[in-house]
This record gives C-alpha cells, structure tokens and sequence, in this order.
C-alpha cells in the first residue's frame, strides 16, 4: 500500500510538472530575439522589429493580455533569411507593377478612343444632317430649273435668283467635301486608336494569364516557418504581408495549429485575411483558449 502510495506521488508530480510546463506559456510572455537579419530584403531591422511588435499585438489585443517580450538572448529566435523565395516574390511585385502600368496606358488610351469617338459621332451626325439639307436645296433648285425651262427660259430676275441658289450650292457643296475629307481623316485616326486599344487589351490580357499562372495562386503559409523556438521567414512582398506571416508563425510559437476559418490568422493559406487590418477570429481566440486549459488526465485513467 505504501509503495501504490509512494507511486501515486510520483505520478501526480510527474503530471504537475507537464502541466506546468505545458501551460508556462500562457502564464507569462514569450521572450524573442531578432539573431539573424539578412539585409537584402531591404528593410531596416528597427523597421522589422517593430513589424514583429505589430504582429504581436494582434495576438495581445485580440486577447488581452501580454503574450510576447522582445528581449536581446529571448528564448524565441526570429530569423530573416534571403533566398530564392524572396527572388521570386520581388518578380512578382515587379510582374504586377508593370500590369498596373500596362493597365493604367491602357484606361488612358481607352479614354482617349472614347471621346474621340464620342467627337466623331458628334461631327458625323451634324454632317449628315448638313447634306440632307443640301439634298433638299439642291432638289428644290433643280425643281425651279425645271419649270422654268418648261415655261421656255427664265426671266432676267428668276434668272439671277437661279444663279445666286447656284453659287450658293456649289460652295455648301465644297465646304461638305472639306467635312467629310476631315470625318474620314477623323475615322481612320478612330480606327487606328481603336486597335491600338485592342492591341494593348490583349497584351494586357496575355500579362495578367501569365502572372496569375506564376504567382495568381493562394500561397499556403509557406512564407516563414517555426521549428524549435526558431521562426524564419523567408519572403514577403510588403509590410502588410509581413505583418501578417509574423503573427502567423507567432501563432505556431505559442502552440497553436492551424484552424477552419479562412479569415483567421491560423488559417494554412494567405488568401482571405485582412492584410490591412488584421486580427484574431473567434477560432484563432478559441485554439489559444483550448491551448491555455491544458486538461489534468485523472490518475485512475493512467493507471488503467
């Protein structure tokens, strides 16, 4: 009886001591230190320190209290490491800044196409209508011809009448000539511009399949990682994105995996969290929760 009893003890301060180191995390807040700092990122390691800091108060804000301390020697080490990742990620920062430039030519050129489009449809339609109007004179003074040829000749008035409608005519007839010689020029500069308009598109088109095809996927948290008390990262395209990869791995850091919500910081892919503003989800708060009550096996289940 005295030996089930010594070893009852031992069990209990063997369990005692799991817990308590299991749960110390949740007690008191994780020291880190930054040891490697890779400067080919080109961010300053102030600038990357108070990243870290941001990223650790998403975690402290969303439950509050104090999970993180920086502190030169800290038990968790953050590394910064340049390699092919980072390559990668700067081509496609640089694939979607040409897109952005690609694409802000073409709204230009888009722009102009509409409005002299808008201009010439404008000019095309008072042109119409001024040689519907010269149709109408010109039938009216052939009609008076007409009659007065029919009578046998025109009187000197009706005569001189006749020839003013003439010279009238034949200048609305050159100045018509002179407007629809500019419509066309007007059209085939419309022409041009239009495939110059499609040309672009296309280019566009052909630049946004590539780039979607190389880098357009939902990345998988795969950025960073966190093994042994060490976290790493290994690419980011801007502080946002580093931010958020920093309070992911931070997540690792106290323990947690990762969770069902798409939205939450633990979620395995990049995709749907708010870079801007981001924050800890009901089922990120519930992983630490679950982590932080550490559950006591009772000894008679240990013993079965």
């Amino acid at each position: 009886m005295k030996k089930l009893l010594i070893f009852l003890i031992i069990i209990s301060a063997g369990i005692g001591i799991f817990y308590y180191q299991e749960t110390a995390i949740c007690r008191n807040p994780l020291s880190y230190d930054i040891v490697n700092f890779d400067t080919h990122f080109g961010i300053s390691k102030d600038k990357f320190i108070a990243t870290v800091q941001e990223s650790e108060t998403i975690w402290e804000k969303g439950v509050g209290r104090d999970l993180f301390a920086y502190k030169p020697g800290g038990k968790l080490k953050i590394n910064l490491v340049y390699d092919d990742r980072q390559v990668t990620t700067q081509e496609a920062v640089q694939s979607q800044e040409q897109i952005e430039t690609s694409r802000a030519a073409y709204d230009s050129l888009s722009s102009q196409y509409k409005s002299l489009e808008t201009a010439y449809k404008s000019d095309l339609s008072a042109y119409d209508y001024q040689v519907s109007r010269f149709e109408q004179q010109l039938d009216l003074y052939n009609t008076k011809v007409a009659e007065a040829n029919k009578k046998g000749g025109a009187t000197p008035k009706e005569y001189e009448q006749l020839q003013q409608e003439k010279r009238y005519l034949e200048d609305l007839k050159t100045e018509l000539e002179r407007d629809r010689v500019a419509l066309n020029t007007e059209a085939s500069r419309l022409n041009y511009l239009g495939d110059q308009v499609n040309q672009l598109a296309r280019r566009l088109n052909i630049t946004v399949d590539i780039h979607n095809e190389r880098f357009g996927e939902a990345r998988e948290f795969d950025q960073g990682d966190y093994i042994n008390n060490k976290i790493s990262v290994y690419q980011f395209e801007g502080i946002a994105d580093l931010r958020l990869v920093l309070a992911h791995e931070l997540g690792h850091a106290l323990g947690i995996g990762h969770v069902d919500n798409p939205k939450s910081i633990m979620y395995y892919l990049m995709e749907k969290q708010d870079l801007n503003n981001p924050a800890l989800t009901q089922e990120d708060k519930n992983a630490l929760i679950e982590r932080c009550q550490f559950r006591i096996p009772k000894l008679q289940e240990l013993l079965n």
